[in-house]
């Protein structure tokens, strides 16, 4: 799959819970996602790009996670995927961005199978067995 960039702008995704029982674990990486790119693009963004924020509410539920991978994928807009929250949503939307060929970073999803098998999905916490160690 081939992904269409303006050369005016960058779009990145985010996706986590937006809504429902983790609204505020999902609402406090997307304020901070948020409040970086302004940031960034009031310096002149990259490279004279801004960037700009497409989100979507997974409600860290698995079937909607995979949903709003699927609806990532078909926009074809996104360089890159921030989220998800849950492990088992990570799980599931990694598998849309591999296929994709689309990056995505889990910011603190600690499940070890996020990233294992998939060259396309990284995450910046420690595993479970990490922390177990």
């Amino acid at each position: 799959m081939s992904t269409n960039f303006s050369s005016t702008s960058i779009r990145i995704a985010f996706v986590g819970p937006l809504t429902g029982d983790d609204a505020s674990e999902g609402n406090a990486l997307l304020n901070g996602m948020s409040l970086y790119l302004d940031l960034v693009n009031k310096q002149g963004g990259i490279q004279g790009r801004k960037i700009l924020l497409d989100t979507f509410d997974d409600q860290n539920e698995r079937s909607r996670a995979r949903q709003r991978a699927l609806k990532i994928a078909e926009q074809n807009q996104a360089l890159a995927v921030v989220g998800h929250v849950a492990g088992d949503c990570s799980l599931s939307g990694g598998r849309v961005y591999k296929q994709a060929n689309i990056p995505a970073l889990s910011p603190v999803s600690q499940d070890a199978e996020v990233t294992q098998g998939n060259d396309w999905y990284f995450s910046l916490m420690y595993t479970n067995r990490m922390e177990a160690r």
